[in-house]
């Protein structure tokens, strides 16, 4: 070999190690969190990408929707941020951000409430200490019930009292709404074991297998969750009569106090078909993140949302409550965020 080639080799040579060197470092291998600096003799961190594993309920569902509006917001304004969203569930969300397997989750605020208080579904688990609030979506998650059209009572509670050998449906089991109906059944008396006894039949399945059971006479009445749009409801009411079903006010107000579900009024007309009002129960959603999140994470998710509102709410029709402000932290039965609560203050929605 020349010696005259000999220097044009070692700097070809050298671009390509600096080349490889700084892919290897922008790719990082995984995760990357924060390069730190020096500012003033204290020593910060300046965020330069990180990628988070999140999850929301099914894959077309309301959690799942509404971490996609969240997350995609975010990234608008935030792209170092990145994301996968996986399936999940309203309570196994909980456990798994409070392990660390999930960075963020969406949730609800009964079902953090519960968690938090170590009862119903969470009863004999550890208190998740791992878990931090991060946003209040404020959806509005209503429990109704669907019933044929002759169905023979106003309220639920007439079932248990009457030992009507009903034929109902609820969400398959692991779901937090199918667990929060079977509460609620057992408090009138109406258990799945006391139905059976009386006759009737309690079934898990899907919301499209109850709307076609329903409009089949297969089922009596369908124990609901969801918004004021709700799909397989539009579809069932397109070509069947319907009737709605409230609870009393006296099971609402003992129901309410148990698991902080809110107590309200569905007015006539909320839902296609619906001649009536009724007395029912409203939930939240709530999106989490894991303890061990980087600040700059959440807080750049809270600004992304609260200074960009449109954006997020015109992803799904549920997020049409939504409003920036306090009612974005205030429901949270979790300890803030730290980096949540930072962005918080700043925007002056927090003292």
């Amino acid at each position: 070999m020349s010696s005259k080639n000999t220097p044009i080799i070692v700097g070809i040579v050298v671009v390509i190690i600096v080349v490889v060197i700084a892919a290897l470092l922008f790719l990082g291998g995984g995760k990357t969190t924060e390069t730190p600096t020096t500012t003033g003799g204290a020593t910060e961190t300046t965020p330069t990408r990180i990628s988070l594993t999140t999850a929301g309920g099914t894959p077309g569902g309301v959690g799942f929707a509404i971490m996609s509006a969240a997350m995609s917001t975010t990234t608008v304004y935030y792209p170092n941020i990145s994301y996968t969203i996986v399936p999940g569930g309203w309570l196994g969300n909980i456990e798994r951000v409070d392990k660390g397997e999930l960075d963020l989750g969406h949730t609800t605020v009964v079902a953090s409430t519960l968690a938090v208080k170590s009862i119903g579904p969470f009863e004999g688990k550890p208190k998740p200490e791992n878990v931090r609030g991060v946003v209040c979506d404020q959806i509005e998650i209503f429990y109704f019930i669907v019933a044929r059209a002759d169905f023979p009572f106003d309220v639920i509670d007439d079932v248990g009292k009457n030992q009507f050998p009903l034929r109902v449906t609820n969400q398959p089991a692991g779901t937090f709404g199918g667990w929060l109906w079977e509460y609620i059944l057992n408090q009138t008396g109406a258990s799945p074991d006391n139905l059976a006894k009386w006759g009737g039949e309690y079934t898990r399945v899907t919301w499209g297998e109850a709307a076609s059971l329903l409009a089949d006479g297969h089922v009596d009445a369908i124990l609901a969750v969801g918004g004021k749009k709700i799909g397989w409801l539009e579809q069932l009411t397109a070509t069947k009569d319907v009737k709605y079903v409230g609870v009393s006010d006296q099971l609402a107000d003992k129901i309410a106090s148990a698991l902080g579900l809110q107590k309200v009024v569905i007015p006539a007309g909320t839902f296609p078909k619906q001649d009536n009002d009724i007395v029912a129960f409203k939930d939240t959603g709530l999106i989490i993140a894991n303890a061990n999140v980087p600040e700059w994470v959440t807080y750049s998710i809270v600004k992304a949302i609260a200074e960009h509102p449109d954006l997020f709410k015109k992803q799904h029709a549920m997020l049409a409550t939504f409003k920036p402000g306090k009612g974005m932290f205030e429901c949270s039965p979790f300890p803030l965020h730290p980096g949540a609560e930072k962005a918080y203050q700043e925007l002056g929605y927090k003292s």
